[in-house]
């Protein structure tokens, strides 16, 4: 529905400018945002999550689902043209943040505390003024984190296992390294990662802890790089469990079908042997000797 795009191009410009601006913050110290930061990037969350429940309730209810009193009764079309002229009577924030309450829109029930403090802290900074404190100033960039990635990008992109796929597509290349390299991001992914997998690891691309091997579907869930094509074995130095990453695509090219592998967890290296008789991956220096498989020789044959 071309009205539903209209509205959710509305709502990421404001998230766009929210991340922008949260990213410009130097965490290399650790140390909460100023409050100008937190006030701009607190004000278009905020903006974004209204748009993006609007959007969320065009797409469920038609444009029927926003409007109230009298223009409930109109037709679509007549309702459509109100919305060019800029003249829609719409629901309240309260009203469509009460609709999706009750209509568990939301990912998790208890995000509703987290709403609900957002709210008031937006409002008390348009219509007056918010004193932050230090720690509000440090929470908020997790908060802030927490809430672009769990609470709008479901609900705005409907990604809720990859929200940096959504995020990756709408923002500039420039500002998602920025996000990417941004510690509570990288600590968000982290969690979102642990979700999907038990095995977890530093990504060899991004460098964040957001690798998640879980067979068939290796992924980043920072920067998004897609590890189809690796492989991966238990570590035989740190005994960690599919850690040991090595090129699966291309180690049946080399003409000793070994490959150098890398452990993702205490960065060991080895070399890695492809059996093709019994289909065995071993790693060659630390079994040697040991009566595995290596070029030439297949432990079953014994």
């Amino acid at each position: 529905m071309e009205l539903v795009t209209k509205v959710r191009k509305n709502s990421w410009l404001f998230l766009r400018r929210a991340i922008k601006e949260l990213v410009s913050h130097d965490d290399s110290k650790d140390n909460g945002l100023t409050e100008e930061t937190a006030t701009i990037s607190t004000m278009f969350i905020q903006i974004a999550f209204e748009l993006s429940l609007v959007a969320h309730f065009i797409k469920k209810d038609g444009i029927h689902g926003i409007v109230k009193g009298s223009d409930s009764s109109l037709t679509e079309e007549e309702l459509l043209a109100k919305f060019e002229d800029n003249d829609l009577n719409t629901k309240s924030f309260n009203s469509l943040k009460k609709q999706a309450i009750d209509n568990h829109v939301f990912l998790y029930d208890d995000d509703k505390c987290l709403i609900d403090e957002f709210q008031k802290v937006r409002n008390k900074l348009v219509h007056l003024n918010y004193k932050f404190d230090t720690n509000d100033l440090y929470d908020l960039k997790y908060d802030l984190t927490y809430f672009i990635v769990k609470v709008i990008i479901p609900i705005l992109s409907e990604e809720y296992d990859r929200p940096s796929e959504a995020i990756s597509i709408n923002l500039d290349s420039k500002d998602f390294v920025k996000l990417i390299n941004f510690p509570p991001y990288a600590y968000e992914m982290y969690k979102v990662a642990k979700k999907q997998s038990d095995f977890v690891y530093k990504c060899v691309h991004c460098e964040n802890e957001s690798l998640a091997v879980d067979y068939g579907n290796e992924h980043c869930y920072s920067c998004c790089f897609d590890y189809t094509g690796a492989g991966f074995i238990d570590c035989p130095y740190c005994k960690s469990r599919v850690a040991m990453i090595y090129d699966a695509l291309n180690i049946d090219a080399q003409g000793d079908l070994t490959i150098r592998a890398l452990c993702l967890k205490c960065k060991k290296d080895d070399m890695v042997y492809h059996c093709q008789k019994c289909d065995a991956e071993v790693a060659l220096k630390a079994s040697a000797g040991g009566g595995k498989c290596h070029f030439g020789y297949c432990e079953w044959d014994e």
